[in-house]
């Protein structure tokens, strides 16, 4: 090809360019690229600000939660104890729920010397203290257990750092019986190698096993005396009490006792109702029962021994006849009631047939409705 046609076209295709844009494209490209822009300096912004607070808000104090709040949660886990002594003689104080399973903690002082003690859990309403778990007359704590029938109430939480002196605190007690009264202080000191708080939270009589909390509503000791006129306060610091493996996890429903002690008058109820069913004596089962029972026949008001003789004849109305029996007391299961308790309780029978020569075991599972006497007012065969 000629140089002189080659030269002109090169030079015509080095200097070619892209059409021009028109207003409209220019300005939007203008636009997209300040928003754009815009954009990140907004999520800059953002992001310092909010690291500003941050920074800041950690180093505002934290709100407590008001009194009157805190009050009412842990009022509900708050009871009065009456004990009675062997001379007659009543006492009262008060106790504190740790454990949803009915297990709660006052001063060894409250239940010193106890024949039989009652936790009032509303006006004209309580249950038996089943017994004494642990105590500690030294430095004046004790662990109870509840009958079942407590409603259910609010487990108060435990404080694991005890507070300064001079933070507030405050107590909740039944001083003269005047249940679940509010005192407010402060900690005023620690004594004994910190097993004796001090504080200006007034603790009067009716009040000594009562929880002391702190700002945030958990127990950090168990209100115990008051000195004078000095507002000289005291309660039992509560790294004091040992129940670490005492504190179960909440039982919602039907709350089994495995440990259940033998000796309670439930077990002594069902001993003697087992026995005298599987002798067949009228008049020691007729004992077992409430003194009015309906249950066999909606339409009449059975004595207690009609009811225990139709309870024989139907309980063993089968050609297998028991000769022994064993509850199975670490599966006994307790639902409380209102005024009394369910049990549910599989027992296992050794039973003979009149033709058999051997026996065999057969296990069958009861419910039985107990009242507050706890005296069998029904009784029934699940299985």
């Amino acid at each position: 090809m000629d140089r002189t046609l080659i030269l002109p076209l090169l030079l015509w295709t080095s200097c070619k360019t892209d059409p021009p844009m028109d207003a409209t494209a220019i300005q939007a490209a203008a636009d997209l690229a300040e928003e754009r822009e815009q954009a990140v300096i907004d999520s800059v912004r953002t992001a310092t600000i909010t690291t500003y607070l941050d920074s800041l808000s950690a180093t505002l104090p934290v709100q407590p939660t008001p009194l009157a709040d805190l009050y009412e949660r842990a009022c509900e886990g708050v009871y009065l104890i009456l004990s009675m002594n062997t001379f007659g003689e009543i006492s009262q104080g008060t106790g504190f729920l740790i454990n949803a399973n009915g297990l709660l903690v006052t001063n060894y002082h409250v239940i010193e010397d106890m024949m039989q003690g009652a936790v009032v859990y509303a006006e004209g309403k309580y249950v038996e203290i089943d017994q004494v778990i642990r105590q500690d007359s030294l430095n004046d704590w004790a662990i109870i257990r509840v009958m079942p029938g407590l409603p259910p109430g609010m487990v108060l939480p435990l404080a694991r750092e005890m507070p300064r002196i001079g933070e507030a605190c405050f107590a909740i007690g039944n001083p003269l019986g005047l249940v679940q009264t509010l005192s407010t202080g402060v900690v005023s000191g620690y004594r004994g190698e910190k097993q004796l708080i001090q504080t200006t939270a007034e603790i009067t009589h009716g009040s000594s096993g009562g929880p002391l909390f702190n700002q945030k509503g958990e127990v950090f000791g168990i209100t115990s005396s008051g000195v004078g006129e000095a507002n000289l306060n005291f309660a039992v610091n509560i790294r004091q009490v040992q129940f670490d493996d005492l504190i179960e996890p909440p039982v919602s429903g039907l709350v089994p006792y495995t440990d259940h002690p033998l000796k309670t008058r439930i077990r002594q109820s069902l001993e003697a109702y087992y026995a005298a069913l599987l002798a067949g004596d009228i008049q020691p089962l007729a004992n077992c029962y409430a003194p009015s029972v309906r249950r066999h026949y909606e339409e009449y008001v059975l004595s207690a021994q009609e009811a225990a003789l139709a309870d024989r004849e139907t309980r063993w109305s089968r050609q297998v006849v028991p000769v022994a029996y064993k509850p199975e007391w670490e599966r006994l299961i307790l639902d409380p009631l209102e005024d009394g308790v369910t049990i549910r309780l599989p027992v296992i029978f050794t039973s003979i047939r009149g033709s058999d020569e051997g026996t065999r075991e057969e296990e069958r599972l009861y419910r039985l409705e107990l009242d507050k006497e706890y005296k069998i007012r029904r009784v029934e065969l699940i299985e």
